[in-house]
């Protein structure tokens, strides 16, 4: 190795160890060093896709594509997911999952660099890479965090899907720079450079928590234990968690698409939608933290209600009142929607994982292919609402139709209760 690259070596590794050692004493002090590890990882991923992407539906736009073809685009990303995500389950039947995850952050790097040069059928292909690349990354992380027997699954699951919002805070600002001086293959190029980068973190400092015991792939034992996680929903009375997540899911999903392009509707300029999003991420930050440790104490059932009625809430009000209680206005209520989703998805994933320690592959599947599918299916029908119906119209059908199976979720959960007095929520996994 060269002093020049040994001196690179020594920069990333330190930084990576400060990092780490602030979040360990400072921020998380109760969490186990591989939850950390797996965030920065997370954080990285997400930095690296997220100094374009936030930008993704105007770009779209700018180039032509139709409201409803925005929606295709992420519909297309989404279900590539939720294809992928069986097979990288049984792949970590053989791999590690460090390797798995490293060959999906890679994938983000190819993709990166592929968009520079993306036309015609090319931008349909790079979209599915993405798409397969995610899956690779997220499979392999959950069923990591499943496999760990952490002492808290919630809180756990709470700081990886806090991972984006700091990511967001540093993003667009960045992404912007870049843009401005370099344009927009500037910023492709420096994407790539950070998801290599980060292909060296997760390697280096995942290796301790990735130990792999190969095993063979029996499709027949995979198809059973499938069958008993989606049999035991009912008996371990899941099922109104896991529907009440999803919605929750497919109206994120609608927001993902067309959120920036409602903001830019209403009259801001791209450095104001630049400006919002660098200063809604900075503020969820310090919330998110909040809401992490609060996860550690709430019960699942009252987290979901509250999040559930607090989202559906959230996006009446922004139907309603739209650009009419402006900027400030939306900016607060935004904070209350993406708040609620956030404690909905971490608090299902936790159950999930509590549940099923035995079936890590398998329900790390199941965890990763509900927050594509949910997006997928809420992207494709934003387009075909927003485009026929309007903004307003839209976010007021999206949060009654939460509020709505919020209630169900409540009467549901009552009744699976009074029919199952003997069963308990997050009993130990099935044998």
């Amino acid at each position: 190795m060269s002093e020049a690259n040994f001196t690179r070596h020594k920069f990333v590794c330190g930084s990576y160890v400060i990092l780490k050692k602030l979040m360990k004493r400072h921020i998380f002090p109760d969490m186990e060093g591989a939850v950390v590890d797996s965030a920065i990882t997370h954080f990285l991923l997400m930095l690296g896709y997220r100094l374009f992407s936030v930008y993704f539906s105007l770009f779209l736009i700018d180039r032509g594509l139709a409201l409803a073809k925005v929606g295709y685009t992420y519909f297309l990303i989404y279900l590539s997911i939720v294809i992928c995500a069986p097979i990288v389950g049984m792949l970590l039947y053989r791999l590690n999952p460090i390797i798995l995850s490293s060959v999906g952050i890679l994938g983000y790097g190819a993709y990166s660099l592929g968009m520079i040069y993306s036309q015609g059928a090319l931008f349909d292909v790079l979209q599915i890479l993405l798409g397969a690349s995610a899956s690779l990354f997220f499979v392999a992380s959950r069923s990591l965090f499943i496999r760990l027997k952490l002492k808290n699954y919630n809180s756990a699951f709470g700081i990886f899907h806090s991972a984006p919002t700091y990511a967001n805070f540093f993003a667009p600002v960045m992404g912007g720079l870049l843009i401005w001086r370099f344009g927009f293959n500037g910023v492709l190029v420096a994407s790539f450079i950070i998801h290599l980068i980060n292909v060296f973190f997760n390697i280096h400092t995942l290796s301790e928590s990735g130990q792999h015991e190969k095993r063979e792939i029996n499709l027949r034992k995979i198809g059973r234990n499938y069958w008993t996680i989606f049999s035991s929903f009912n008996r371990l009375k899941l099922t109104p968690y896991i529907m009440l997540s999803f919605c929750v899911l497919v109206v994120a999903g609608l927001y993902n698409a067309y959120f920036l392009l409602f903001l830019r509707n209403i009259g801001l300029s791209q450095n104001d939608v630049i400006t919002y999003i660098s200063l809604f991420s900075f503020v969820f930050i310090f919330i998110s933290i909040n809401r992490i440790k609060i996860l550690g104490r709430i019960k699942s059932s009252d987290g979901f209600a509250r999040g559930g009625f607090l989202y559906g809430l959230a996006s009446i009000l922004l139907g309603l009142l739209g650009s009419k209680i402006g900027v400030v206005g939306i900016f607060a209520v935004d904070i209350l929607k993406t708040s609620s989703a956030f404690i909905v998805g971490a608090m299902r994933s936790g159950l999930i994982a509590m549940d099923f320690t035995d079936y890590s592959e398998e329900a790390g599947v199941i965890d990763t292919i509900f927050a594509p599918l949910g997006t997928a299916i809420g992207a494709f029908i934003g387009g075909i609402l927003v485009d026929s119906i309007g903004y307003g119209s839209t976010f007021k059908i999206a949060g009654l139709f939460i509020i709505t199976i919020t209630i169900i979720y409540l009467f549901l959960k009552k009744y699976m209760a009074a029919g199952n007095p003997d069963t308990t929520l997050a009993q130990p996994p099935l044998h």
